[in-house]
């Protein structure tokens, strides 16, 4: 386990077994959708990722892993992506997660969105046929030198993820972050960023009924 996954645990994920019909142990509440899906071990992803995308989705996930270790989490993802200071704890929880995370690309996946759905566990990282698939050109929004100094190195830790987990070179990401990049279903495949294709028909807990007829 990572050092930032192990302070993520403690914080969030202590006596979760005392969780109330509406609210999640870290205190933030869910709608009814939300708990259906929680019951279901499913995870949504539906927005820009700021801080307040990604403390509730780190306390979802830390959530389901204490409660079941071993059944798979399925993370649906339909996000132009956003921060990357959000993003990468999200990235790493996932990472030193027990139970395997499933992840599906719906719509969009743009961004360190991207990042995210290759992430999931090997074989089980899936998208819709027609999905809008991109690497984004990163972009520091603050004059301030010293912020824009930094963004070399964002990029390359970026660079270093999202290498890890497909068959991309750094090189590659690294081009892709100053220009952008997209992706059709077909060509991230290729690329390891996904493993198949799914049609987007309802899963069940343990991410059956999906696609991995398709898989390669």
């Amino acid at each position: 386990m990572r050092t930032l996954g192990m302070i993520l645990l403690a914080v969030l994920a202590t006596g979760c077994s005392d969780k109330s019909e509406h609210t999640m142990q870290s205190g933030s509440p869910i709608s009814d959708s939300e708990r259906k899906m929680l019951d279901q071990r499913q995870i949504l992803i539906g927005s820009p990722i700021d801080d307040e995308c990604a403390n509730a989705t780190l306390a979802k996930l830390l959530f389901l892993h204490k409660q079941d270790p071993k059944t798979p989490i399925l993370l649906y993802i339909n996000s132009p992506g956003g921060q990357i200071t959000a993003s990468l704890p999200i990235f790493d929880t996932i990472d030193f997660l027990d139970p395997p995370v499933h992840t599906y690309g719906l719509a969009h996946v743009n961004g360190t969105a991207l990042w995210l759905l290759a992430a999931g566990e090997p074989g089980y990282r899936y998208a819709q046929k027609n999905s809008h698939l991109s690497i984004e050109a990163t972009r520091v929004e603050s004059r301030d030198p010293a912020v824009a100094s930094q963004l070399p190195k964002l990029n390359s830790t970026l660079a270093k993820l999202l290498a890890s987990k497909t068959r991309l070179s750094e090189a590659e990401v690294l081009n892709a972050l100053e220009s952008g990049r997209s992706f059709t279903c077909a060509e991230a495949i290729s690329a390891g960023i996904i493993d198949a294709e799914f049609d987007g028909a309802p899963l069940n807990r343990n991410g059956e009924q999906d696609a991995r007829g398709n898989r390669r």
